[in-house]
């Protein structure tokens, strides 16, 4: 949709706002002409009632509605000789309220006093119907704004609920025929941003999977040639000792490549390379996998499973970010037992001895040296590992340990397919 089409916000604000004063205008004047009309007819009713009464002779039973006093001060009434000169409405004379008017010249003055007792109780209704009425109006004003504020605010909440569930990679369609230009002006700004996002994650991905491709050739390589030298008969010990640590270390750089190539996918072709595990099965391979680590260092590595499930998920990932973190354990350990243990549903928890360490710290240090491009690596294995976690919908836990030491725990729960019994 262009941004010429459709209509525009400005002009239905304006109109909105024009027919709420118009409408509240119409009903001031309405109103106020109605009670205007209905004062008048009252007044007339009294006067014209009370010049009947007078000219026919008086009241049918009762006393005259219009008294008319003319004297001097001494010769009035206490109470109307003290009246002073104007218009006094409600005026009570006796058990009667009156309306009474008061001229004065000189020692001389007129009042002319009309009864309106009777008229109270109309005025009463009067008082009811104008209460009511404006109730009426307040609440058809309030309900004619609430759906008019609907209309105006549903184009922006639309935009809101398709921003929820944009997929960057795809190509976005957030505008609508009936929004407003404004709105569809904001709609087009975000296709366009998502549009560019989607441009970069593509890219992201392309380079980090054609990197990972790049680096398993020579890393192939490497290791070929490790196992032929560990394969040869007359190598000496303190030889083989270093090749199989330099196995060590192409295995960890092996593992690295594989977190960046399933990072380098979405969650939806991830979900392709699943495959059913036993994981106390594969927990213990991990393990064995690493016991040649613990050569020269003063730790032992304490197995329990204590659950036996089964999960759904990438083989490779398990191993890439179970093997990261138990390495970690063992490199960062210190002295003591490490202790790895499967529980309920399907966690798997590492408890070293060493110092102990915050993994959001490290991922928060990561990050600032990748923005400010400063040198050292310490925490990379880690902070992948756990974007390796949060990509496949796991959680990853770290806490410090009581009497030294950290704590991680891999939960795997929603990956869980099944106990084996």
């Amino acid at each position: 949709m262009s941004r010429g089409e459709g209509q525009s916000l400005r002009r239905m604000l304006i109109l909105l706002l024009a027919g709420y004063a118009t409408l509240i205008a119409i009903s001031v004047t309405v109103l106020g002409a109605w009670i205007h009309e209905r004062a008048e007819h009252t007044v007339w009713r009294a006067v014209l009632g009370a010049a009947l009464q007078r000219t026919l002779g008086g009241p049918e039973g009762g006393e005259e509605q219009l008294k008319i006093w003319i004297g001097k001060h001494h010769e009035l009434p206490p109470a109307l000789s003290q009246l002073p000169p104007g218009l006094h409405d409600h005026w009570r004379f006796g058990d009667r309220v009156y309306a009474a008017y008061v001229l004065e010249e000189g020692e001389r003055r007129a009042i002319a006093l009309l009864d309106v007792s009777a008229f109270e109780s109309e005025e009463w209704q009067t008082a009811l119907f104008v209460a009511v009425a404006a109730a009426i109006l307040v609440a058809a004003l309030t309900l004619a704004m609430f759906l008019a504020g609907r209309r105006i605010a549903r184009p922006f909440e639309r935009i809101a609920e398709s921003v929820e569930h944009l997929d960057p990679e795809s190509s976005p369609v957030l505008t609508s025929k009936d929004a407003p230009r404004e709105a569809v002006a904001i709609a087009q700004a975000v296709e366009r941003l998502v549009e560019r996002i989607g441009e970069v994650l593509a890219r992201e991905r392309a380079f980090a999977e054609t990197v990972s491709h790049e680096l398993r050739t020579p890393l192939s390589a490497v290791q070929s040639t490790i196992e032929r030298l560990l394969a040869l008969p007359d190598l000496g010990d303190p030889l083989r000792r270093r090749i199989e640590r330099l196995a060590r270390s192409v295995g960890a750089m092996r593992e690295t490549v594989e977190m960046l190539l399933i990072l380098a996918r979405s969650p939806e072709r991830i979900a392709g390379l699943k495959e059913p595990l036993e994981l106390a099965e594969t927990v213990k391979e991990i393990v064995e996998e690493h016991i040649p680590l613990l050569a020269g260092r003063p730790l032992r590595i304490r197995l329990s499973c204590e659950a036996q499930p089964r999960i759904e998920a990438p083989a490779a990932l398990l191993r890439a970010a179970a093997g990261n973190l138990l390495r970690n354990a063992i490199e960062h350990g210190g002295e003591g037992d490490i202790e790895v243990r499967l529980a309920e549903p399907a966690r798997l928890i590492i408890a070293d001895p060493g110092p102990g360490f915050d993994l959001d710290a490290i991922a928060a240090r990561w990050r600032e040296r990748v923005r400010s491009r400063a040198p050292g690596g310490g925490g990379i294995g880690l902070t992948l590992t756990r974007r390796l976690v949060e990509h496949l919908g796991w959680r990853l836990h770290c806490r410090f340990r009581d009497g030294g030491g950290t704590v991680i725990e891999l939960d795997m729960s929603n990956a869980l397919l099944g106990k084996r019994v």
